[in-house]
């Protein structure tokens, strides 16, 4: 059942599904705003099969929680065939909490894409270590600017000492950071990040851009860095391979600098009001402020009629 409207002289047919909470799905097969995807799609003949997820900045709020409504919404896309992603940089106990909330069921991906987990068994489908010896090529660079080291596992967060930056990091993922003053890293590090003053970032950043093509910024106070070949985008492929979705049926929401690449290769972008202007510059949709729930109401109003 569904319409078509014409647009730009195009007819786009729009399906209707019922979820199973009775709200209405819509999938269409025309892009939204600035571009629109033409190859098909491999698991739905409507065209939206995917909806791929940032969750800070992006779906959670500014109290670096996603609300009741935003897994409502994330519930309800699950139950109409649309499955949403989570692709984040927080730790994997994080992301599944999410996922677990809102009973999804596709992989998540963590870690900033070091990590690849099947909610329904917990089986790391993706587990990307990192080259001890660039672990310490990066801290050792960041010392000079002054840069605190947080390292990540599948399970635990790393430092050499407390300070405000890892407070915000615990609060992100609800995980407390444990303290090695003699820096005596585990083998098993997916993520490193270099945390510190803007000012000081900024200038490592500029000086290390040609040594670590891939250490991204991810806020204005941290960079961080993954085993080379696992990014955002590589893990959101693999897992968009493995349940049967092409990137063009994927809807994508990211606001830094780590979601360009992803959304870059996804079929439509979501970008929110608060998003760095890389973001901004890709966005097919500018949506309202992360603290307002702003993506999530914008997937609820287009995909399910809310």
């Amino acid at each position: 059942m569904g319409w078509c409207e014409k647009r730009s002289g195009t007819c786009v047919f729009t399906a209707i599904v019922r979820s199973a909470t009775g709200r209405t799905a819509r999938r269409s097969m025309a892009g939204w705003g600035r571009g629109t995807s033409t190859r098909s799609d491999v698991s739905t003949s409507n065209g939206i099969a995917a909806v791929a997820l940032d969750i800070d900045g992006t779906l959670a709020r500014d109290d670096h929680q996603v609300s009741p409504y935003a897994i409502g919404v994330l519930k309800d896309l699950e139950a109409a065939g649309i499955r949403p992603i989570v692709v984040t940089g927080r730790l994997e106990t994080s992301a599944l909490a999410t996922a677990d909330a809102a009973g999804l069921s596709a992989p998540v991906v963590s870690g900033g894409g070091a990590i690849v987990t099947d909610p329904a068994t917990r089986e790391h489908l993706v587990h990307a270590a990192m080259d001890p010896a660039l672990i310490a090529r990066l801290i050792e660079v960041a010392d000079r600017f002054d840069l605190q080291p947080v390292l990540h596992t599948a399970a635990h967060i790393l430092t050499d000492r407390a300070s405000r930056h890892t407070d915000l990091i615990e609060r992100l993922n609800q995980w407390t950071p444990e303290v090695l003053p003699d820096r005596a890293w585990p083998g098993d590090v997916v993520k490193v990040m270099l945390v510190g003053e803007q000012p000081d970032v900024d200038a490592m950043q500029a000086e290390a851009a040609a040594e670590f093509p891939r250490l991204k910024r991810s806020s204005t106070e941290f960079l961080e860095a993954n085993a080379p070949g696992f990014t955002k985008w590589e893990s959101l492929r693999f897992t968009l391979e493995r349940i049967g979705v092409a990137p063009d049926a994927t809807i994508g929401a990211g606001d830094g600098e780590t979601d360009v690449e992803w959304l870059s290769n996804v079929g439509q972008v979501i970008a929110p009001a608060n998003s760095e202007p890389s973001v901004l510059a890709i966005a097919h949709h500018r949506v309202g402020h992360h603290r307002d729930d702003a993506v999530a109401r914008f997937l609820d109003e287009h995909l399910l009629g809310g």
